[in-house]
């Protein structure tokens, strides 16, 4: 594609007249051409910011000469910056100025013109795509999937329970041994059942503790693994603990 665009600039070049013969004479040189012959050996270089500049400076050199066509230079100029990633708008630019100067001529050549239309469209859809993808927050741009506040938050509240049951395993290992200080051969007395009846309450509660938190955490650890916030709607987590043991209910988005 590059040849055939340079190519084009080129006979768009061979076609203008050239600059006045004053100029011509006072420095023994074409300063158009010369600039334009430069930025041809840097776009087959690939160097195509340095090549875009010479091509302007041959754009900007043809209209100080009063020279007709030097719309055509903005063709190269638009095909050097095509090639630079960040400037799509400019060279998007320097096509339309192309297109501009050929409706003024009523050069309506048509290979030319639909490549450069078809350029246009496509730079305008890669302007379009950066905007969006640098777009923030209440704008149409689809919005960046994040991890969402709903596994930290289970799994810190698995950690809390967990950390109840370790509390509440302290105070049965305290009982237990209270209890046991108070039996002879393994025999309790009769006045020591209350107490005993306390410690075997704390023992299922320590276990329901254990399991919850140990669930709980679990399902934390899994959801922050998985679960992604896409702000379409509020995380809702709600935990609590009753008689016959703790739970821990989320909504969210998968």
């Amino acid at each position: 594609m590059r040849l055939i665009l340079l190519s084009l600039a080129v006979l768009g070049f061979a076609l203008a007249p050239s600059l006045a013969a004053a100029q011509a004479a006072a420095d023994g040189s074409d300063p158009a051409r010369q600039a334009f012959e430069e930025g041809r050996a840097h776009f087959d270089d690939g160097r195509f910011l340095l090549a875009a500049e010479a091509f302007e400076r041959a754009y900007g050199l043809m209209r100080e000469g009063g020279m007709p066509n030097a719309w055509m230079i903005l063709f190269n100029v638009g095909t050097s910056l095509d090639e630079i990633r960040g400037r799509e708008q400019d060279a998007r630019d320097a096509y339309a100025g192309y297109l501009e100067g050929a409706l003024a001529a009523e050069d309506q050549t048509g290979a030319r013109i639909a490549l450069v239309q078809s350029r246009i469209r496509e730079l305008d859809l890669r302007l379009e795509v950066a905007a969006r993808a640098g777009a923030g927050p209440g704008t149409d741009a689809t919005p960046t999937t994040t991890m969402s506040p709903v596994g930290p938050i289970v799994l810190g509240g698995g950690g809390a329970i967990l950390l109840a049951a370790a509390i509440t395993a302290g105070v049965l290992a305290a009982e237990n041994d209270a209890l046991l200080a108070t039996c002879t051969d393994g025999v309790c007395p009769a006045s020591s059942r209350a107490q005993a009846e306390s410690v075997h309450g704390l023992a299922i509660a320590t276990d329901v503790l254990w399991i919850s938190g140990a669930v709980a955490a679990g399902t934390g650890l899994v959801l922050t693994l998985l679960l992604r916030d896409t702000h379409e709607a509020p995380p809702a987590v709600s935990a609590g603990c009753g008689p016959t043991g703790c739970g821990i209910q989320v909504r969210g988005t998968l």
